[in-house]
């Protein structure tokens, strides 16, 4: 009867060492299950996420807004893809002169590996805005300075009809 005595409370001990890691695992996925996209590291111009377009480039350094920014009013990034349409309007948020990134747009949009066509371009001291059109889609985008920061805003719908 010792013997099994202590193989009852070896069996014992090991359910209630299943129970506690199955509780844990519970436990685990229920606080896993509230996290979004603003909990996962920011996508950079280098890394292309599955929330971004993969036809417009990002300036090195800018880094996307997965949250809402209050100050601009901004209620937070999106993007909605199929095969037959896409829009979104991203915010990225850097560091670099307005001029040199709307410089920067000018010169990457219209690469052969976009296919972007430039079919408005204005500029101001603060900033500037630029359109681009290619087959079914436009894109708009907003540059401008706040505080110390460059936001570049982008918005991605179909295309005016003709």
């Amino acid at each position: 009867m010792g013997s099994r005595a202590f193989s009852m409370s070896r069996v014992s001990s090991s359910a209630a060492i299943c129970f506690v890691v199955i509780a844990l695992g519970f436990v685990g996925c229920r606080e896993a299950s509230h996290l979004t996209t603003g909990d996962m590291p920011p996508a950079t111009s280098n890394v292309l996420a599955s929330n971004q377009f993969d036809d417009i480039p990002v300036p090195n350094g800018f880094v996307l807004e997965t949250e809402p920014v209050r100050s601009l009013s901004f209620t937070g990034s999106y993007i909605y893809q199929t095969p037959e349409y896409r829009e979104g309007r991203l915010l990225y948020t850097g560091s670099a002169e307005p001029a040199k990134i709307l410089d920067f747009y000018r010169s990457q949009m219209v690469l052969p590996v976009n296919g972007w066509k430039n079919v408005a371009d204005g500029a101001t001291a603060e900033g500037g805005h630029l359109e681009f059109e290619k087959t079914g889609s436009r894109s708009k985008l907003q540059v401008f300075q706040s505080g110390k920061s460059t936001y570049v805003l982008i918005e991605v719908s179909k295309a005016h009809e003709g």
